[in-house]
């Protein structure tokens, strides 16, 4: 049998087996494939694999409701189950393109979404976040694996951030966090896009979970409110900014 023989029946094989895999009903192929004891949690699954919903899908502490997919066939030839999905979240959306790897990776590419920084924060295992404001995603790339972001490209911006202090709201203004990576590492060029605080810094996430964040902070309109805000992150350097840094694991 020559190669390009060889070639086409593979291919022709390949395409079979891809077109009986997707006709199997989605609740199964969970049941049977899923990555379980993983963070990514799925429930009220209905469809199949090609086409399907799902009511939920948990992922850390937050949850996505009212999933959709639809699977894309080129990324069967890659070893992945790879999907174009679109899904509410709690205040706002998310879609974008999915794939899943073997080894449990989660890649998101050409995602876009709005939603509020609660919400996301709990996608990522932030905890209770005393910021609130709407966030709006650009990103070209996001990836996780064993629970945690390790690889993100694109553009977050935030808008109509507040900080809730004992009940009393204190208005921090707007920002934009330009995202990449750097060795291991991903990397957050932090700036403001006017209101009361001048603001610019840099943040960092290790694939372990390893936040660090450091801001300069300089107030551009008075008000005793920000101003006893910054006063406790300690003295103002010679040029009047004050500086934050903040460090954890989420």
């Amino acid at each position: 049998m020559s190669w390009s023989w060889r070639i086409f029946a593979g291919a022709g094989l390949l395409a079979l087996a891809a077109f009986l895999v997707a006709g199997v009903p989605a609740r199964v192929a969970w049941t049977w494939w899923g990555p379980h004891g993983h963070a990514l949690k799925v429930s009220g699954i209905s469809g199949t694999v090609w086409n399907g919903s799902a009511s939920r899908v948990a992922f850390g502490s937050g949850s996505l409701g009212d999933i959709r997919w639809q699977l894309r066939p080129s990324s069967l030839f890659m070893l992945r189950l790879g999907y174009r999905f679109r899904a509410r979240l709690q205040q706002g959306y998310i879609n974008g393109d999915a794939a899943l790897t073997p080894s449990g990776r989660l890649r998101l590419d050409h995602v876009e979404g709005q939603s509020n920084i609660g919400v996301l924060g709990a996608l990522i295992n932030a905890g209770q976040i005393p910021v609130r404001g709407q966030v709006n995603l650009q990103l070209e790339t996001l990836t996780w694996k064993g629970g945690h972001p390790t690889d993100a490209a694109g553009r977050v911006s935030v808008s109509d951030v507040t900080l809730d202090m004992g009940g009393q709201e204190v208005a921090l203004g707007q920002y934009r966090i330009t995202l990449g990576r750097q060795g291991k590492r991903i990397m957050g060029n932090i700036r403001d896009r006017g209101g009361p605080l001048q603001v610019s810094g840099d943040a960092s996430l290790t694939p372990g979970g390893l936040y660090r964040v450091e801001l300069a902070i300089t107030q551009r309109q008075p008000g005793s409110q920000l101003h006893n805000l910054l006063g406790m992150l300690g003295r103002p350097d010679p040029g009047g900014a004050y500086h934050l840094r903040l460090n954890g694991r989420i």
